[in-house]
């Protein structure tokens, strides 16, 4: 998956921190080759809201059968630091983007579902204004235009969800929904579009899986080309130039490239082994 907030700015590089599977290690793709990052000491550690700064990528709270927690690492040119944790609660399911120099991590879960909304800058911590209801787990979040946006996710009764809130200066406002209520799905920006694809439209068995694929830019959405078989979620999405990566999750360790200029798909290199889900992505 990609909680991490999606930021256009000059890539080239994706990477791919953690994962399920108890993957405590990073790959980094250049467009042809995945080279292996530097390990991560901390233990297993998954779905985990994030955003970027910079070079640097932050990694915050958790969600793992040992248990949810505060923890923030960031991960900046092969070299992991431990950073101030999370205010509480602990949280894990959420998703985070960047505005300028500050970092926002927001919504997730618990015990239950949240709508906590927390600005990260120099090394401490904010709360700011909650995110609007529904709370919401496994949304996504991205930065496009000096704004952060969350988009779809999980509500309370166990519902994908498929609208849009924009955030700037400790506000919120309700935008444009998307076509495709999801959760669990993928995001990345180029050039101050964002796209959207893969995840859950169903919570409920048989799990219904999505291979809608949509772009966001000044507050209209357009359906681009669907996203290849098979069906995935908890997958990766990254972008170097003007191609969109997507990459793994369920799918098992398949990598799709979109082209922006063509509206269509081609396979890229596969990521090494293992398979491995809700791990966090950047571009760089």
């Amino acid at each position: 998956m990609s909680p991490l907030g999606a930021k256009d700015c000059p890539h080239g590089s994706i990477l791919m921190l953690l994962g399920q599977a108890d993957i405590d290690f990073v790959d980094e793709f250049d467009g042809e080759a995945w080279v292996r990052g530097t390990d991560y000491s901390g233990g297993s550690k998954v779905a985990r809201g994030a955003f970027q700064l910079g070079t640097a990528t932050f990694l915050c709270g958790n969600a793992t059968f040992t248990g949810i927690t505060q923890d923030v690492d960031e991960y900046d040119s092969g070299v992991w630091s431990v950073r101030a944790s999370l205010p509480s609660p602990a949280r894990g399911q959420a998703s985070g983007f960047a505005i300028g120099e500050q970092g926002y991590v927001t919504g997730g879960g618990q015990v239950g579902f949240l709508q906590d909304h927390d600005e990260y800058t120099f090394d401490s911590w904010a709360s700011r204004s909650n995110c609007p209801s529904p709370a919401r787990m496994w949304h996504r979040g991205v930065s496009l235009s000096g704004f952060g946006y969350i988009v779809g996710g999980l509500e309370p009764f166990g519902t994908p969800i498929a609208d849009v809130n924009q955030y700037a200066i400790d506000s919120w406002a309700s935008v444009t929904s998307a076509p495709t209520p999801r959760e669990k799905g993928a995001s990345t920006v180029i050039d101050e579009v964002a796209y959207l694809s893969s995840g859950y439209t169903t919570h409920t068995p048989p799990f219904t899986a999505t291979d809608a694929h949509e772009a966001y830019v000044l507050d209209t959405w357009s359906t681009k080309a669907v996203l290849p078989a098979p069906m995935r979620v908890q997958n990766g999405a990254g972008t170097i130039g003007q191609t969109e990566y997507v990459f793994g999750g369920t799918g098992g360790r398949q990598n799709d490239a979109y082209s922006t200029a063509t509206d269509s798909w081609s396979a890229s290199a596969e990521f090494p082994s293992p398979d491995r889900n809700s791990y966090m992505t950047a571009s760089l």
